[in-house]
Parts: structure tokens; C-alpha cells; sequence
């Protein structure tokens, strides 16, 4: 069950690669940054599972996460062709960090808990 994630991750990076791929319309710049997105929360909810967080915690980040990702997709998927001044650039950084954060946190209030 723990590894549920790390598969899931797989299996939507080879599907947003095959998109990329297949769609003209889909460009390269939103594509390698949806990839990213994708392997970055993948690799945040498999630490999530693979830590000894209580379980009130790994529920309602498992829940959390997911939706932070799939906002970060979507993001990605409309934003401009560009680096820089790309405030959804800055946006998809700044929801990273709040899922790091959350993270963390949870990892905080379970030693001190």
C-alpha cells in the first residue's frame, strides 16, 4: 500500500509524456514543468507514506497533497512559455513550499504529540 503512490506518479508521468508527445498544441515548456510537478509530488507523497507520522495526520495529508498537486497541474498546464516574470511560475513554487511546510509540520507535531 505504501508504494500505491510511486505507482500512480508512474503511470500519470508516462501519460502526460505520451500527451506531450501526441499534442501539438501541448508545449514542450508546460509539458517538462507538468513532468516535474508530477514527480515532485509524487516523491512528496511516498515520503508522506513511508514516514511514522500518526495516522491523523497521513490522512488528511493524503487527502491535502493530492489537491495541491492537481491545482499545480493545471497551473502548469496554462501558463505562458516563459521563465521569466511568470507569476504561475511563482504560484506553483509557493504551493510546493505550503506542501513542504505541511509536511513538516506534521512531522513536528507527532514528535512533540
Amino acid at each position: 500500500m505504501k508504494n500505491i503512490f510511486t505507482y500512480i506518479g508512474i503511470v500519470l508521468f508516462l501519460l502526460n509524456s505520451f500527451v506531450g508527445l501526441i499534442f501539438s498544441k501541448y508545449n514542450f515548456y508546460n509539458w517538462l514543468t507538468n513532468d516535474i510537478i508530477i514527480i515532485i509530488n509524487t516523491f512528496l507523497l511516498s515520503l508522506l507514506a513511508n514516514s511514522k507520522q500518526k495516522d491523523g495526520f497521513k490522512i488528511s495529508l493524503s487527502f491535502i497533497l493530492p489537491v495541491i498537486g492537481a491545482i499545480q497541474f493545471i497551473i502548469g498546464s496554462i501558463m505562458q512559455n516563459k521563465t521569466q516574470d511568470n507569476i504561475l511560475l511563482i504560484t506553483i513554487v509557493f504551493l510546493f513550499s505550503i506542501q513542504f511546510s505541511l509536511l513538516l509540520l506534521g512531522k513536528i507535531f507527532t514528535k512533540y504529540s
